[in-house]
């Protein structure tokens, strides 16, 4: 079909369609009624209301070469994504070693090409020694993470009003929350009220006007969505008797940082500001409480990396904890990246020896492939970080590590960061970004009275940090993400959606939330759950956790934590 005859309908336009028909569909590999479909498609979107549609110009002719190249960019995009791991080095940059050797170049030196993922499924075969005794449920594909088809797809433009999309919907679904469980009418803070209203709206500072870069009380303001209230910031004003309700008992102050969502009583007298009168706490969602049968015990270690001490890759510490492995023998192992840490000194002056992926082929993944082909009954669980040089994404929500790393071993989940996933029914949660460590510089505590105390266990520092992501059901609730570690995360906020806690699939709190900190390692019960913190491998700490079998009505008193030192004498 040639290009005028798809357009005979439109004469008038067959002056500028021959030449520019004839260019963008052999430019972009299109036929001439496909390309016709586009320009009606684009002018149909554009024109005014009952005007004809009968006019190719020039400004058509932009418009669907615009919108090629979006196109054009977007499949590039998509096949990059599917490529193998191995086919591009680090953060997907081209390997260099990859390149043909010139025959006339002296071969005084050689240089190790690095293995593909595909040679290392051919090289190493998984040794799959029977089925194991543990139920794994999670992402149901390796690859599993909602949000990676479509990253990088979309436009600058694009991308902004996705992530205002994004923190808009957080609060709409918090204003949904508050108004079922509490049965209020949500109220926009910028209006004057003479009476009390609830508000709901994301905590943010007013450095621009004030100058601190530190939430304080004084450069505290409240920021609604658009539906509940137009998006216009408001500050916030304490009233001296200020009251905190709800929440476990015995609280005595309320926690603010950036990004959290809150719901606040008072009013706004048209002085400019909403005057706080009192804080409302929203419930947590019931953690599971069930009675499992008596194939539901197991027992699990759990390390977070790094892996190796700082002056060195020696991966000590790792090979003291695979020596635990052999000793203990659990049920199920649960690995927290860095595993090739990009952040590594050595690492940033290149001063390594080998290639990431050879070096994490040698150093974890034949290690874990030994344990299970040993112990028939385990399985391994794997998450990344957003230091891993040999993940090709390094934004956080993140895809899991490709299951060609580990030879696709049936008895190694590789799982998203942040992932939630159960084991025989024991429900976890668990990320690789240190979020108390920020929590804790960021939050400001504002004291006040509480009043009708829900139930909990009793607030204390460590407790309380867990805490804000179970109320804030976000794997990651601050945001913007403080200026220091800024860099360390990589906030995606267009894909926030990747951090939700709770979804469709879990609706209810993990039984078990791994949390992994430079802040001191700890095990405790937080509302139900049981919140741990190994802190790091190369600190020579991990975790041990038992569940017994299911003789007891609560899921938390069958759970039992240890943190135990790695290092063996």
């Amino acid at each position: 079909m040639n290009v005028l005859s798809s357009y005979r309908q439109y004469p008038r336009s067959r002056v500028l369609i021959r030449p520019a028909g004839v260019t963008l569909s052999k430019n972009y590999n299109i036929s001439p009624e496909a390309l016709k479909f586009k320009w009606e498609a684009i002018e149909f979107n554009s024109r005014k209301k009952d005007s004809a549609l009968s006019v190719f110009t020039k400004e058509s002719i932009a418009a669907m070469r615009t919108e090629l190249n979006r196109e054009a960019d977007k499949q590039k995009f998509l096949r990059m994504a599917r490529l193998p791991v191995g086919s591009v080095r680090g953060r997907g940059m081209p390997d260099p070693m990859r390149r043909k050797m010139n025959s006339s170049t002296p071969a005084l030196v050689q240089i190790k090409q690095e293995l593909s993922t595909r040679n290392l499924a051919a090289v190493s075969p998984s040794n799959v020694a029977g089925p194991s005794k543990v139920t794994f449920s999670g992402p149901s594909s390796p690859q599993a993470c909602a949000f990676l088809s479509r990253v990088g797809a979309c436009r600058p433009s694009e991308c902004v009003l996705q992530i205002d999309t994004s923190l808009d919907t957080r609060i709409d679904d918090f204003g949904k929350i508050v108004e079922d469980s509490l049965g209020v009418q949500i109220s926009d803070p910028s209006l004057s009220t003479d009476e009390d209203v609830v508000i709901v709206g994301r905590i943010t500072s007013d450095w621009e006007t004030n100058g601190a870069s530190k939430l304080t009380e004084s450069t505290m303001v409240i920021e609604p969505s658009r539906y509940y209230g137009s998006g216009n910031r408001v500050p916030l004003r304490f009233d001296p008797s200020f009251k905190i309700r709800g929440g476990p008992p015995g609280l005595t102050g309320m926690s603010f940082f950036p990004g959290e969502i809150v719901a606040l009583k008072g009013k706004n007298g048209g002085g400019g500001w909403f005057s706080v009168h009192e804080a409302l706490i929203l419930p947590l969602p019931k953690v599971s409480n069930r009675i499992e049968t008596d194939d539901s015990e197991f027992t699990m270690t759990i390390a977070c990396g790094p892996f190796t001490a700082h002056d060195n890759l020696e991966y000590v510490p790792w090979l003291n904890f695979v020596s635990k492995l052999s000793e203990s023998k659990p049920d199920v192992v649960l690995l927290v990246g860095p595993f090739v840490d990009c952040t590594h000194p050595l690492v940033k002056q290149g001063d390594i020896d080998d290639t990431p992926l050879s070096l994490f082929r040698r150093t974890f993944v034949d290690p874990i492939q030994k344990y299970l082909s040993s112990n028939p009954g385990s399985i391994a669980v794997i998450v990344p970080s957003v230091h891993d040089l040999i993940s090709t994404h390094a934004a956080y929500p993140q895809p899991s590590l490709d299951s060609d790393l580990i030879s696709k071993n049936p008895r190694i989940y590789m799982v998203p960061n942040p992932s939630r996933f159960s084991i025989n029914g024991i429900s976890l949660s668990v990320t690789s970004v240190d979020v108390l460590f920020h929590l804790k510089k960021e939050e400001y505590i504002k004291h006040g009275t509480q009043v009708e105390p829900g139930m909990g266990d009793e607030p204390d520092p460590m407790g309380n940090l867990c805490r804000h992501l179970l109320y804030q059901r976000s794997f990651y609730p601050l945001f913007p993400v403080p200026e220091d570690p800024s860099h360390i995360v990589n906030l995606d906020v267009s894909h926030w959606g990747g951090l939700a806690m709770y979804d469709a699939d879990n609706p209810g709190a993990p039984d078990v939330l791994v949390v992994p900190s430079r802040l001191r390692y700890f095990a405790k019960g937080v509302d139900g759950v049981t919140a741990v913190n190994p802190s790091y491998a190369n600190k020579n700490t991990y975790a041990n956790m038992r569940v017994a079998p299911g003789s007891t009505p609560a899921t938390r008193d069958r759970i039992a934590v240890t943190i135990d030192n790695i290092h063996t004498k």
